[in-house]
C-alpha cells in the first residue's frame, strides 16, 4: 500500500534454482501463496534461468560466475525496459 500510495512499482523475482526438479516439492504451495496473497504485483520467475550447477555456491546462492551471468542478462533487460 505504502509504495502504491508513493507510485512505487513492486516486482518480485524468484531466482534461479539449483537442481530444479528437486525443488518441485514446494511448487503447489509457492503457486497458492503467489496467487492468492500477490497476485496484484508483478512476477519475474527467473527460477528457470539458464545456469549450470558450477554457477552456484550452494543449493540457495549463486557463485560470482552465477552472479555475473545473472546480473550481465537483467542489466540488457533493464536497458531495454523489461
Amino acid at each position: 500500500d505504502l509504495c502504491q500510495s508513493n507510485e512505487i512499482q513492486v516486482i518480485l523475482l524468484r531466482c534461479p534454482i539449483y537442481n530444479l526438479a528437486k525443488n518441485a516439492e514446494n511448487e503447489e504451495l509457492f503457486q497458492n501463496i503467489k496467487e492468492g496473497r500477490f497476485a496484484h504485483i508483478e512476477f519475474l520467475d527467473l527460477s528457470a534461468f539458464p545456469l549450470s550447477n558450477s554457477d552456484f555456491s550452494d543449493k540457495t546462492h549463486l557463485n560470482k560466475h552465477g552472479a555475473q551471468k545473472l546480473s550481465t542478462w537483467f542489466n540488457v533487460m533493464v536497458q531495454e525496459g523489461m
